[in-house]
């Protein structure tokens, strides 16, 4: 599974932690909302009910708890 560092488990079942767990800051992070896009036929991100490939038009500011 390919996930992103931020995604990543924090810890090993065994072997304690993992550099997982943060954002790396390689590039922006955008927060778009859930359930409303999938990946296309070419592999880009692709807005459901609209066709958009323009994600970040639809990015959320990130919850803060």
């Amino acid at each position: 599974m390919k996930i992103c560092s931020a995604c990543g488990p924090v810890n090993y079942k065994t072997e304690g932690p993992t550099e997982y767990g943060k954002w790396h800051g390689e590039f922006d992070r955008v927060f778009l909302p859930m359930g409303e896009f999938h990946t296309n036929r070419v592999g880009n991100l692709e807005h459901t009910a609209t066709g958009s490939e323009n994600f970040r038009s639809f990015a959320i500011e990130k919850a803060h708890p």
